[in-house]
């Protein structure tokens, strides 16, 4: 299961086979803004309609998700699945019409993909909408690994990437885990170096 933006080279690399893709639902959100605005024929505030309209028709399946994953009605979830592409291509054609055509393909093309957390719902698999859990993590890692006043060897930022990860996916184990690292070989690989710059004048 990948989720992603709408990069076409990431998702082809990626997604092979048995594995499926679901675009994240706040880069479906701001991507067909910016293609609204690449068009130039809409205003700011019928633009803001549109994108205002796509996030309705979104979060009804979002809820629907959430509502029939609790009660178990997999056709009313499927009815919304059904309902949600349709509105989505409905939406596309009218933006076409409108002249708004990077708008209109974009959304034609990625309206079964925003989708795949809803259809895998069914199925009973839980999947995210979105990737922020995966993009913070990234975030986190590149300000351990990225700091200016900080140098990493391999099996530093290994033993850093292992920790941070382990927190994420299951904060029972991290204090175990952390606790092991700290008293294996790992630690003395987890070294920085600190440089003092004075900024003028005499310690």
């Amino acid at each position: 299961m990948i989720i992603g933006d709408a990069d076409r080279e990431m998702r082809n690399a990626l997604v092979n086979g048995e594995r499926s893709f679901q675009l994240d639902l706040v880069h479906m959100l701001h991507d067909t803004s910016f293609k609204l605005w690449q068009d130039w024929e809409m205003t700011l505030e019928d633009r803001k309609r549109i994108i205002k309209r796509l996030e309705s028709v979104l979060f009804a399946l979002i809820n629907s998700v959430v509502k029939h994953r609790k009660d178990g009605n997999q056709d009313a979830l499927k009815r919304r699945i059904n309902w949600t592409v349709d509105e989505l291509k409905m939406l596309a054609e009218e933006l076409q019409k409108l002249g708004c055509f990077k708008a209109a393909s974009f959304i034609k093309d990625y309206s079964n993909t925003v989708v795949t957390f809803a259809v895998l719902a069914v199925k009973g698999r839980k999947v995210p909408w979105n990737s922020n859990l995966i993009e913070r993590l990234m975030g986190e890692i590149s300000k351990r690994a990225k700091h200016k006043w900080m140098r990493w060897t391999t099996k530093g930022l290994e033993s850093i990437l292992n920790l941070v990860l382990t927190r994420y996916v299951s904060e029972e184990s991290y204090e175990a885990f952390k606790l092991k690292m700290m008293k294996s070989d790992n630690l003395r690989f987890i070294k920085g170096e600190v440089e003092v710059i004075p900024a003028g004048g005499e310690f």
